[in-house]
């Protein structure tokens, strides 16, 4: 009898840092489409053509693999917005930030399912934040890569230079964050404009506030 060939699993054609990269954007994938509960480890291999004890051997526990999603697989608003200084100067201020709203309403959005599932677990939630100080990253530097887009508008005369750059960035961002958690939690928008309308809205309201005034002389 000739001897059978030997079966080889789909992960051992894989290497090991491709099949983690794998794992991990399945288990994003998994968490955004079914929520937290919906993160088995069966749907999560399922979901990356792998056996269950391939996953194990990458994350010993669910909260591991969570962790790494958590870490890896977080959109990157400032690669959505693209380099803000290049806008400084070009175009108009209303239709830059435009530009930057609809970014921070993807980024939002695809940050709102890690964020529930973070806030979910306290032990996951407190080594999130051990590493995101330790890596000195967070909603900070966003909000600063915003401001000092509007401060460089500001300095050469297109922002009214009584306004506040932190001020407005926070806004912006704040409320393009409350919005899309409103909606992935309540599965609805949350002023009933959709993204480009909201957009234009929210652009045009934040620029009423910044255009630069004529003030009488003393």
């Amino acid at each position: 009898m000739a001897p059978q060939a030997a079966t080889v699993s789909p992960e051992t054609t894989r290497d090991s840092a491709s099949l983690r990269r794998q794992l991990i954007a399945a288990a994003a994938r998994v968490l955004r489409a079914r929520g937290l509960s919906g993160l088995t480890t069966r749907e999560i291999a399922k979901e990356a053509g792998c056996s269950d004890g391939a996953l194990y051997t990458h994350f010993p526990a669910k909260a591991d693999l969570l962790f790494a999603v958590c870490q890896e697989r977080k959109p990157d608003l400032r690669a959505l917005a693209g380099d803000l200084i290049t806008r400084v100067g070009s175009g108009t201020v209303q239709r830059n930030l435009e530009a930057i709203i609809r970014a921070a309403q993807q980024f939002y959005a695809e940050l709102a399912p890690i964020s529930a599932a973070i806030a979910s677990d306290h032990d996951l939630l407190m080594r999130h934040r051990q590493e995101m100080q330790s890596r000195d990253v967070g909603p900070r530097q966003t909000i600063a890569a915003v401001a000092a887009y509007i401060a460089a508008e500001q300095r050469i005369g297109r922002v009214d230079p009584q306004v506040s750059p932190q001020v407005v960035a926070s806004m912006l961002l704040g409320t393009c964050f409350a919005a899309a958690n409103i909606e992935y939690v309540f599965a609805m928008p949350a002023t009933g404009l959709d993204n480009e309308h909201y957009a234009q809205a929210l652009a045009r309201a934040l620029w009423h506030g910044m255009a630069p005034k004529r003030r009488k002389p003393a």
